[in-house]
């Protein structure tokens, strides 16, 4: 949130020492955020707007409650209800309404896929559900490098399940945990955004924020796009195997080099992405040409949509600079 011109103070710089400048603070906001002299406050430097915060308290709390009223609505409607007050770091969920007990497997199950949200009350009125997360612990690169891991596994383990048809249902599994931990990771990022106290203990700036952001979108599509792969290529036949195979470990290999170029920043890398990218879809226009299969042109199209999303995270590297 900017201020206006009318709300802003202008300030000099002033010489103290040999080589330092200072500038005093409004004494209203060191009223309001009950700061003395020998205070730490924290300073965030985003090109040429400097953000100032008082010391983070170690514990940044959810807020309020919600109420969601379920009646007459579809279930995807209810889990939209419940995600957006999840992601809007709300204390207290509390669902309720005359078709509670009809709808209330559907809800408890959404609720358990939200990772820190627990179910503290239920009745044939209402369910309670609390957040128990506290933002500050959280810490997004790692979080992300986690949900890279599983994607890293889930393309191993498809191509695996062409021989060993049962990994393919662990795949699926994974997708899962993807898409909690993605919830998880949109929940502080959309907290950063919104409370520079928050975007303080986070310690990244705007543009950061919005890059973790666009990343953890596509790397959640990754993740669909590998369980769609996988639910199907278990059924190929032997003859379409190595095929597959060779298809798939050139997906896997630009996957990585997209997740090296973000991770170093590196936009040489991400430029070389592409480039392999157009080779790719060559590959899988060839693909669906040779098999003349349903079950191959259904795996060229998850395959087509799994090369956009990784070609994206390039693009956050090259544009988002």
């Amino acid at each position: 949130m900017y201020s206006t011109l009318s709300d802003m103070q202008i300030r000099k710089l002033v010489k103290s020492g040999y080589a330092s400048l200072v500038v005093a603070v409004p004494k209203d906001w060191l009223t309001r955020n009950k700061l003395k002299a020998g205070d730490l406050v924290y300073i965030n430097d985003d090109n040429n707007l400097l953000t100032i915060g008082a010391e983070p308290k170690g514990e940044t709390k959810a807020k309020g409650e919600i109420v969601i009223n379920i009646d007459g609505k579809d279930e995807m409607i209810i889990l939209r209800e419940l995600n957006t007050a999840y992601m809007n770091n709300v204390k207290h969920i509390i669902l309720r309404g005359k078709e509670l007990n009809k709808h209330a497997k559907y809800i408890k199950s959404a609720i358990s896929g939200l990772i820190a949200l627990e179910l503290v009350d239920e009745s044939s009125e209402r369910i309670v559900a609390r957040s128990f997360l506290n933002i500050p612990d959280i810490d997004i690169k790692t979080l992300v490098r986690r949900v890279d891991n599983i994607l890293r596994s889930m393309m191993i383990d498809t191509k695996e399940s062409l021989n060993d048809p049962s990994l393919a249902d662990s795949v699926i599994d994974r997708d899962k945990e993807v898409n909690k931990l993605n919830n998880l990771l949109a929940k502080v990022i959309k907290s950063g955004f919104t409370d520079k106290e928050i975007q303080g203990t986070l310690k990244m700036s705007d543009l950061d924020l919005l890059r973790y952001w666009e990343l953890t979108g596509h790397m959640e599509k990754i993740g669909d796009r590998t369980k769609n792969i996988a639910s199907i290529a278990k059924n190929l036949k032997d003859s379409r195997k190595e095929r597959f195979l060779k298809l798939f470990s050139s997906i896997e290999k630009i996957y990585l080099e997209s997740m090296k170029s973000f991770y170093d920043f590196n936009q040489k890398l991400s430029d070389h992405v592409s480039l392999e990218r157009r080779k790719v879809l060559i590959d899988i226009t060839k693909y669906i040409e040779e098999s003349k299969s349903t079950i191959c042109s259904q795996i060229a199209i998850n395959a087509y949509n799994l090369t956009a999303h990784i070609n994206h995270i390039g693009r956050i590297v090259r544009y988002l600079d």
